[in-house]
């Protein structure tokens, strides 16, 4: 089994994606249409209490995509003052949020488990915005979030600008939102998934009847719009941020997938492998080089070399991985842990604590573990009945029998000396009467209960 940082060798559909696409862009409009009424409604409804600062477009595109990811539990944090009319609408589409503090929230981020999937919406300043994702570094680096499962939609309310064509026309972003895309890109690390999603713009011609539009454009209804940014990893190493998709009154236009697949394709990329000496699984002398190891798990890291496309070089360790008391790991598991490995190649075997900091491919053997024991021979005890219970336990049950012998023996003797005084006899009588009465009246009650205790079962 093979056991990774965050990083899923799993081949893409392309015919998937666009599919996906597809439906998006279809069902995007009307749904735009209604949350665009639906922010509308919120800002002319009465009563202070509702603060509405983003406009109804940035609103709307920003629910289209948000639904795009499944997301189901929110956090939604915002550099000013909350907006009410995202927040319902979000509500309204069947999006749960939890809305916090930006202590609150970084308070719940470094406590997040590795296995947990997690969607974050950020709403503030482009500056703001990657001041966070810079602070977000270090939990990425020590595997405290899993970057497959963790998706992020930066809402930056200071991007605008005024074109002369909207962009949902070309997938060639505007300089403004360019700059905007480099500034996030330098703000990330390799693996993160996110987009960014500028404020909306209004077209400066679409009111000048003295403008010719180009052929195609003369009847379309061209206002406002919404840009959107996601982050394009080749495989290299390397990632950026480019327009991925935009949004008008018409609906969602995607140039490419809003959540990509991990790549396919690393360009020889060097992937460090943590191994250890194991014979006809993984051998290997003092060589860095897959290419001069032996063994069937190394004849499998060769055919996912030749498919994906990386080179590989060994990091020896010893042991699989064990938890330390302080918390840490050793072996191959603390090498992927503190990233001083990109991959383990070996015959793990899986446990709720390793899933806890690395990923594990599928399985791809199984061992049947037997316990053998001797057979039972034949066995002869004469006294075996008294094996029942222990000497200890022997002793005091026939101590018992003596000493109760022997008090019920002086009771006898004492009875018989007593019987010469009649009057005294017949006290004497009375009082043994009187107790054998008491203890069948004892007996009979404990009989009774004995009954009542059968019959209720």
């Amino acid at each position: 089994m093979i056991g990774g940082d965050g990083r899923s060798l799993q081949p893409s559909s392309v015919l998937c994606v666009l599919l996906l696409a597809g439906v998006v862009c279809t069902a995007s409009g009307s749904l735009y249409q209604h949350l665009h009424q639906h922010s509308y409604q919120q800002r002319h409804r009465g009563g202070s209490s509702a603060t509405c600062t983003l406009n109804s477009q940035l609103v709307a595109a920003t629910i289209v995509v948000a639904t795009t990811s499944h997301p189901t539990h929110l956090h939604l944090v915002f550099q000013d003052m909350p907006d009410s009319c995202l927040v319902g609408a979000l509500w309204d589409v069947g999006v749960g949020v939890k809305l916090m503090e930006i202590r609150e929230w970084r308070e719940s981020l470094s406590q997040l488990s590795y296995l947990a999937s997690s969607q974050h919406l950020l709403v503030g300043n482009l500056t703001w915005l990657t001041h966070i994702m810079r602070q977000v570094h270090p939990l990425y680096s020590f595997s405290k979030i899993n970057a497959l499962k963790t998706h992020w939609l930066w809402v930056a309310t200071d991007v605008k600008e005024t074109l002369v064509y909207p962009p949902s026309y070309t997938s060639s972003p505007s300089s403004v939102f360019s700059e905007a895309l480099l500034d996030v890109s330098d703000a990330l690390v390799e693996g993160v998934r996110g987009l960014l999603i500028a404020t909306s713009s209004r077209n400066r011609l679409s009111g000048d009847p003295s403008v010719i539009l180009p052929e195609g454009l003369q009847t379309e209804f061209l206002d406002t719009w919404v840009m959107i940014g996601g982050v394009d990893a080749p495989g290299d190493g390397s990632w950026r941020m480019r327009l991925t998709a935009t949004m008008t009154s018409s609906g969602l236009k995607v140039f490419s997938p809003l959540w990509p697949d991990p790549p396919t394709n690393f360009h020889l990329r060097p992937f460090r492998i943590a191994c250890i000496k194991k014979p006809k699984v993984f051998e290997f002398d003092d060589g860095d080089s897959l290419e001069d190891a032996g063994g069937y798990i190394v004849e499998m890291m060769h055919v996912l070399r030749q498919h994906f496309n990386f080179s590989g070089l060994l990091v020896p360790t010893e042991g699989f991985g064990l938890l330390m008391p302080n918390g840490s790991w050793n072996g191959m598991v603390g090498v992927l842990q503190r990233r001083e490995a990109d991959m383990a190649a070996l015959d793990f075997t899986p446990s709720w604590a390793r899933t806890a900091v690395v990923d594990f491919s599928l399985p791809i053997g199984e061992d049947i573990v037997v316990i053998i024991s001797r057979a039972p021979s034949v066995i002869i005890r004469p006294f075996l009945l008294l094996q029942i219970f222990s000497p200890f336990v022997w002793a005091c049950i026939i101590g018992m029998a003596l000493m109760v012998g022997v008090v019920l023996g002086v009771v006898t003797w004492a009875e018989g000396a007593l019987s010469s005084s009649a009057a005294h006899a017949r006290l004497h009588v009375g009082i043994m009467e009187h107790t054998t009465n008491v203890l069948k009246i004892h007996i009979a009650q404990g009989h009774v209960s004995a009954t009542l205790n059968v019959s209720q079962c």
